[in-house]
């Protein structure tokens, strides 16, 4: 049997092609025993950001963490204006953006 390896060179229409020649396949090896895949863990995470573990075997878990962090600081509000029912917000430098009529 006989199997293109690559091609080598391609000038216009004529490819050059490396062929590699290959004995008759021999019969399939005997099947090896499965692994022990080890202990696998399914975490899940609650509403309030606490993440916790079940696992597949009998040992026990790890102990449950919250994986939140602080809540930040409260920026200010931006300065805003209304003209009717038209909205504008300031710009984070200071200038005041479009209007935006909210009339639905």
């Amino acid at each position: 049997m006989s199997e293109i390896v690559g091609i080598i060179e391609s000038v216009g229409p004529t490819i050059v092609v490396e062929i590699t020649d290959f004995g008759p396949q021999g019969e399939q090896g005997i099947k090896g025993d499965k692994g022990d895949v080890g202990d696998m863990w399914k975490p899940s995470i609650d509403g309030a950001g606490n993440i916790s573990w079940t696992q597949s075997s009998s040992t026990t878990a790890p102990t449950p963490t919250n994986i939140r962090g602080p809540i930040g600081v409260t920026g200010a509000k931006p300065s805003h204006a209304w003209d009717g029912t038209k909205l504008q917000f300031e710009n984070p430098d200071g200038s005041m953006g479009n209007k935006v009529d909210l009339k639905g």
